[in-house]
């Protein structure tokens, strides 16, 4: 595993030399009691029977994400006192994986992780385009009509819904990303 962790942030050396300067500042680390990946600002932990399971290419995405998290500040900035913990972190997601996206040249195979594509926008409009805070307001707010639109029979507007990573409908899915 680390041969295989160490051999990919090299390979990025040439592919994005400034994420991979970034992330020779971090760590890799194994941790069998995350779902997927995380990391603390110092580190890059991975589930190691996630990793085994998903493609190099994949790997270079989570490395790029994880290091972007950290190269935002994402892991120290949650300034709002009584925020939703996973639709920060669905914001902070959303933010990152827009700018992955526009530095890949707008590829989504390059945001994609077994098969399904990464969330990247909010409202049809590219995350990097927002703050995080701004991100988050809008998940709020969309949350808050999604709830208010909700009748009888479960169904909702479909008015610039919001989905993660699993397809739920931005309440956040508890893992780490």
């Amino acid at each position: 595993i680390t041969k295989r962790l160490q051999g990919i942030r090299q390979g990025l050396v040439r592919k994005t030399p400034f994420y991979a300067i970034l992330l020779f500042g971090l760590r890799f680390s194994l941790d069998d009691m995350t779902e997927r990946v995380y990391t603390d600002g110092e580190r890059i932990a991975f589930n190691p029977d996630f990793l085994k399971s998903i493609t190099d290419r994949e790997v270079e995405f989570i490395m790029l994400h994880e290091v972007s998290h950290v190269a935002l500040g994402h892991p120290f900035r949650r300034i709002i006192a009584d925020c939703d913990f996973q639709l920060y972190d669905m914001a902070c997601d959303i933010v990152v994986n827009s700018n992955i996206y526009q530095f890949t040249g707008k590829d989504e195979k390059y945001i994609t992780i077994k098969g399904k594509v990464m969330p990247h926008k909010i409202c049809d409009k590219e995350g990097f385009l927002f703050t995080v805070e701004q991100v988050y307001e809008q998940l709020l707010s969309q949350r808050k009509k999604t709830d208010d639109n909700e009748d009888g029979n479960g169904k909702r507007d479909g008015s610039c819904k919001i989905q993660d990573k699993d397809g739920k409908d931005g309440r956040g899915s508890g893992k780490p990303s």
